[in-house]
């Protein structure tokens, strides 16, 4: 099977053969990876990430899957995996950034709005 971004997670798990504890675990350390990729190293996208990296990345993640007694599963379902996570981990930060917007705006707002009239103060 031919695994493309666009590739459901249902038919994706399939094509990797997991059971539920597998593609938990498999889940889990491929969020984790994604998570120090646009945390620390500021890739914004799979894509982007240098061969190097990549590279450094799946050795990681399939020693972590045999250390598990995982069976590795292709690069492809990897690629789909990392490429999604890295994606919801975009889409975090960038609502991570509105809200902090939102709250600061509105700290700021707050004292001119809601501070009672005060005689000595606002004459």
């Amino acid at each position: 099977m031919n695994v493309t971004t666009k590739t459901t997670i249902k038919e994706v798990r399939r094509e990797s053969g997991y059971d539920e504890w597998q593609w938990a675990q498999f889940y889990a350390i491929t969020g984790h990876k994604a998570r120090l990729l646009f945390d620390f190293d500021k890739h914004p996208n799979w894509i982007k990430v240098p061969k190097k990296i990549k590279k450094s990345v799946k050795g990681d993640v399939a020693a972590y899957l045999e250390d598990q007694g995982i069976p590795l599963v292709s690069d492809q379902v990897l690629d789909w995996r990392m490429t999604h996570s890295m994606r919801a981990r975009m889409r975090y930060a960038s609502i991570s950034k509105v809200r902090a917007l939102r709250a600061a705006n509105w700290a700021r707002a707050w004292p001119r709005r809601f501070h009672r009239f005060d005689p000595i103060r606002d004459i």
